[in-house]
Formats: C-alpha cells, structure tokens, sequence
C-alpha cells in the first residue's frame, strides 16, 4: 500500500480523535486555530477561526476564502 489515499474518507482522522483534540485545546483556553494553505506560487497563507470549526477543517471542509485571498484567481 502506497501513501496515497484512494478516496478522501481514507485519507481523514477520526472523529472521535478530531473531537478529543477539540474539548482538549478548549479546556486549555484555546479559542481560535489557523487555517493553512499554499497558493499557486507556493507562498504560505493563513486564516484565523474560531475553534468552533476545528472539526469541520480536520474532516476537510475548509474555511471559505475570499476571492482577493486567493493570489491570481480571477
């Protein structure tokens, strides 16, 4: 087995796992995490949320950006 995942489900945490990281940052006062990407020319970019969305971002359903943050996108 390679390692690369064939399907996206397979390539996820569990929930469980992402849920138990969640209620511990909190109970360490955690209340926003960073959202990290790379644009077309490889510069790294970042957004910050609240950790409201952290299980959303773990099961990869990332933050919706606008489109003046995204370099060169039209």
């Amino acid at each position: 087995m390679g390692v690369y995942k064939d399907h996206i489900k397979d390539a996820l945490p569990s929930i469980k796992k992402v849920r138990d990281l969640k209620k511990k940052l909190e109970s360490k006062g955690v209340k926003y995490i960073y959202s990290n990407w790379i644009d077309f020319l490889g510069s790294p970019k970042t957004k910050p949320m609240p950790i409201s969305d952290f299980e959303d971002l773990c099961m990869g359903k990332g933050p919706q950006f606008a489109v003046h943050s995204v370099s060169f996108c039209p």
